[in-house]
């Protein structure tokens, strides 16, 4: 799906030359008639001979630019993320059982606004175990998982502490429990 979207008046924060006492970057906020343009496609695979195997892949991009051809502070690098999931219906006890890797892909962000600077393209991979536990008739989800399991130091385009030398998230490991109920 694609999008282009024409904005009058529209009012961003963007960096200036200027830094605080301690050497902090100074945002002020800007307004422009801008245009913001891309799109989205994706992909969900599952092969015939092997259901139990599903592949999903995404692309996106998103140019956003102002009245005066400058681009716009702010504006996520282009992003490929896929997918491999293995699922099984019941094993013994468990129900709904899954394994699944996941990378993200974000590329070079090489179209800054003034005064922003570029930010490098990374890589990043995740894994996820899971099943539901059926306990007195009530199925229980449960999964464990490792989002950037390589402990990538990375900097997102849209973070404002990149100047700092601040990295966006390590490694971080999860358990996830899901308890269902209703009234009745």
């Amino acid at each position: 799906a694609g999008f282009y979207n024409i904005i009058q008046h529209y009012i961003f924060i963007t960096p200036t030359i200027d830094t605080t006492p301690t050497g902090n970057k100074i945002f002020k906020y800007m307004q422009s008639n801008a245009v913001l343009f891309g799109g989205e496609t994706g992909i969900h695979l599952h092969p015939k001979q092997m259901k139990w195997l599903h592949f999903e892949s995404t692309f996106s991009t998103v140019i956003g630019m102002q009245q005066n051809g400058n681009y716009l502070p702010f504006i996520p690098a282009n992003k490929l993320h896929f997918e491999v999931m293995a699922e099984k219906e019941k094993i013994n006890f468990l129900h709904d059982a899954f394994v699944k890797v996941n990378s993200l892909t974000a590329l070079k962000q090489n179209s800054p606004a003034p005064e922003e600077e570029t930010t490098q393209g990374y890589l990043l991979f995740d894994i996820c175990v899971g099943a539901s536990i059926k306990i007195s008739n009530q199925l229980l989800s449960i999964a464990i998982g490792v989002n950037n399991i390589f402990d990538k130091k990375y900097v997102d385009h849209l973070s404002t502490l990149k100047e700092l030398g601040f990295y966006n998230p390590g490694r971080n490991i999860y358990l996830n429990l899901k308890i269902p109920f209703g009234i009745k």
